[in-house]
């Protein structure tokens, strides 16, 4: 089963709630490395790899840019 090619207003809402994802898992490392735990910076770690996949993901189906109709001479 092939998935269905993104349109360009999904692929931008898609980079932003992986962006915002990244960030917040940034921020939870960050009090993990603060509170010292080892397995919370791990488990962390290992989401914000697989956000970064998600985003790698989403960019490799970027929609292509096709000319808009009024743009084309008749």
């Amino acid at each position: 089963m092939t998935l269905p090619p993104l349109t360009p207003r999904g692929f931008w809402i898609r980079v932003l709630v992986f962006g915002a994802g990244l960030l917040v898992y940034l921020w939870a490392a960050l009090i993990m490395i603060r509170e010292h735990s080892r397995v919370g910076v791990v488990l962390v770690l290992l989401l914000i790899l697989f956000n970064l996949a998600g985003l790698v993901g989403t960019a490799r189906r970027r929609p292509v840019r096709r000319p808009r109709m009024h743009d084309q001479e008749p």
